[in-house]
C-alpha cells in the first residue's frame, strides 16, 4: 500500500514538473526515442525538489526560519502566486509571514483583511480541513472582501498535529482554481511542515529543573529578584525611533497661472534660482494667437471709432454711432489687455531666490496642468525642518519642545539636536501603505553645517518619564491587552 501511494505521488510530482506541450504540436510517445528519457528526469527533478523542502523545514533551527521556508520555497511547487503564513494560539490564528516580504506590518490593509478572511472562515467553518474558495464570493461584508486583490482562488492548508490539533496553516493565493493534484500536494507538504512544527514547539517548551545548589542558594535569588523588581521604578524618558526626511520650512510653492502644457522646464532639480529667473514654459500658441486677433480686433474698433468721429461732424446718425464706437474700443482694449496678460504667463519667473526642489523633470514635460497645480517649490537651503514619521504602533505621548535626537544615513555616527514643533492628532497613510503621524521638529542652532534638503535617517524622539518597568513593558502588554479583546 506504502509502494502504492509512493508510485502515485511520484507521478503528480512529474505532472507538475514537466512541460505540457499543445496536443496538435506534441509528438507521440513511440515516435521519438527521448521521450521516456526526458518525462523520468522531469520527475526525478521534481521528487527532488520535494525532497530539498521537506529536508529544510525539517532543518529549520527557528519558527521564523520554518516560516521563511514556507512562505517562499513552496512556491517551487505549488503554482501559487502568493504564500500567507498563519500561526495559532488559544483557537486564533495570527499572520506570522508572507512570500517576497522580510517582515509584516499588521497596521497594513492587506495584513489585517487576510486575518480577516481567515478567522471569519474559522467561525463559519472552522480551520482543521484544507478548503478552496473564492474571496469575491466568500463573506458579502467589508471586513472579508478583497475585491482589489488581483488573486482570487484559495486555498487554506491547516498544520495539524497527531492530535488534530491546529498549529498554524498556510493560505495559497492564485489567478486559477485550484484542482485536486494541487490540493493533493499541498496536503502532503502540510503534514511535514506540521512535523516539523510540533518539534519546534516541543523544542521551546521550557523545562523546570532544580537541584540542590539552587535551592540553597535560594536567598541570593530572592534578593536579586527584589533588586529587579526595585530597578523597574526607577525613572527614564519614554523614547521611540521613526524615519525623517529634511524638508523646506514655509517654502514658495510654484502653481501654474493658466491652464496650459509644459513646453520646457529651464532650471534642474536642486539648482539655484535667482528672482526673476524664468523656471518654467507653457506652449504658446493658442495665447499667441489669441492676443494677435485681439490686437487685430483692436485696430478694427479704432477704426470704426476715427469713421464715426468724422461722420459726427455731418449728420446726426454718425453722432449716435460714435458712443457705440467708443464703447467698443474700450472693450476690445480690455480684451487685448487680457490675451496679453495671459500670453505673459506662459513664462513662469521667480519670485524669490532660493533652490528648485522637485523629483523629475522628465516627468513634467509635455504635463498638462491646470490652475493652481504645483510644479515644484522654491526653498531657502538654509530654513529647514525635520520631518519624522511615528508610526501607530510606535507612537507616544509628545509635546511642543521636548527633545529629538536625529541620526542621519550618511553619518549615522553622530547625532544632532532638535526640538518638536508641532505633531499630528490623526495618523495618515504615509508611502508604504502604512498609517503615521507626522512630527515637525526644527533644529538646535550648532556649528555643525545643515544638512541638504532631502536627506534621511533615523530620529530618537523623547517623550515624558516613567518606569523602566512600562519602558521595558509596554510592548508586550499592549500586544496582550489586543490579544485578549480589553
Amino acid at each position: 500500500m506504502i509502494t502504492a501511494r509512493a508510485s502515485n505521488l511520484d507521478r503528480r510530482i512529474a505532472q507538475y514538473a514537466q512541460p505540457r506541450a499543445h496536443p496538435a504540436t506534441a509528438a507521440p510517445p513511440a515516435e521519438s526515442p527521448s521521450g521516456p528519457k526526458l518525462v523520468e528526469s522531469t520527475a526525478n527533478a521534481g521528487l527532488l525538489a520535494l525532497c530539498k523542502l521537506e529536508e529544510d523545514a525539517r532543518n529549520a533551527a527557528t519558527r521564523n526560519d520554518l516560516d521563511f521556508v514556507i512562505a517562499n520555497e513552496t512556491l517551487r511547487l505549488l503554482r501559487a502566486r502568493q504564500i500567507f503564513v498563519f500561526h495559532a494560539a488559544g483557537g486564533d490564528v495570527r499572520m506570522a509571514a508572507i512570500s517576497g516580504l522580510q517582515a509584516i506590518d499588521r497596521s497594513a490593509p492587506l495584513v489585517q483583511r487576510i486575518t480577516s478572511l481567515v478567522r471569519s472562515m474559522g467561525r463559519r467553518s472552522g480551520l482543521n480541513d484544507i478548503v478552496a474558495f473564492d474571496h469575491r464570493t466568500f463573506g458579502g461584508d467589508g471586513e472579508t472582501a478583497l475585491n482589489v486583490y488581483p488573486f482570487p482562488a484559495l486555498l487554506w492548508v491547516p498544520f495539524l498535529s497527531r492530535e488534530r490539533e491546529l498549529l498554524g496553516g498556510m493560505l495559497l493565493a492564485s489567478e486559477q482554481d485550484w484542482v485536486q493534484e494541487h490540493k493533493n500536494l499541498a496536503n502532503r507538504l502540510a503534514a511535514t511542515f506540521a512535523h516539523a512544527l510540533a518539534l519546534l514547539l516541543a523544542e521551546a517548551r521550557p523545562q523546570v529543573r532544580f537541584s540542590l545548589r539552587t535551592l540553597a542558594k535560594r536567598k541570593v535569588v530572592l534578593l536579586a529578584a527584589a533588586a529587579a523588581v526595585a530597578a523597574l521604578a526607577f525613572p527614564v524618558s519614554m523614547t521611540t525611533l521613526a524615519p525623517f526626511e529634511i524638508v523646506p520650512r514655509e517654502p514658495f510653492v510654484v502653481a501654474a497661472p493658466i491652464d496650459g502644457v509644459i513646453r520646457s522646464v529651464l532650471v534642474e532639480p536642486s539648482n539655484e534660482v535667482k528672482t526673476e529667473q524664468a523656471l518654467v514654459q507653457f506652449t504658446d500658441t493658442v495665447l499667441r494667437n489669441r492676443l494677435e486677433v485681439a490686437e487685430q480686433e483692436m485696430l478694427v474698433a479704432e477704426a470704426r471709432l476715427k469713421k464715426a468721429t468724422q461722420l459726427a461732424f455731418e449728420d446726426s446718425r454718425g453722432r449716435q454711432e460714435l458712443g457705440l464706437a467708443m464703447a467698443e474700443v474700450k472693450l476690445k482694449t480690455t480684451e487685448r489687455n487680457f490675451a496679453r496678460a495671459l500670453f505673459e504667463q506662459g513664462t513662469i519667473k521667480a519670485t524669490r531666490s532660493g533652490v528648485a526642489v522637485y523629483s523629475d523633470k522628465q516627468a513634467l514635460l509635455g504635463k498638462p496642468v491646470v490652475v493652481g497645480e504645483r510644479i515644484m517649490l522654491i526653498a531657502d537651503p538654509t530654513q529647514i525642518e525635520v520631518a519624522i514619521d511615528v508610526s501607530v504602533s510606535d507612537a507616544i505621548a509628545l509635546k511642543p519642545g521636548a527633545r529629538v535626537k536625529i541620526f542621519l544615513d550618511s553619518d549615522p555616527m553622530n547625532s544632532r539636536e532638535a526640538q518638536i514643533v508641532s505633531a499630528d492628532y490623526m495618523a495618515r497613510v504615509r508611502p508604504g501603505n502604512t498609517l503615521a503621524f507626522r512630527v515637525v521638529a526644527k533644529l538646535v542652532p550648532s556649528a555643525t553645517p545643515l544638512p541638504r534638503l532631502g536627506t534621511r535617517g533615523t530620529a530618537q524622539l523623547y517623550g515624558d518619564n516613567v518606569w523602566l518597568g512600562f519602558y521595558l513593558f509596554r510592548r508586550p502588554v499592549s500586544a496582550l491587552r489586543q490579544w485578549i479583546g480589553l
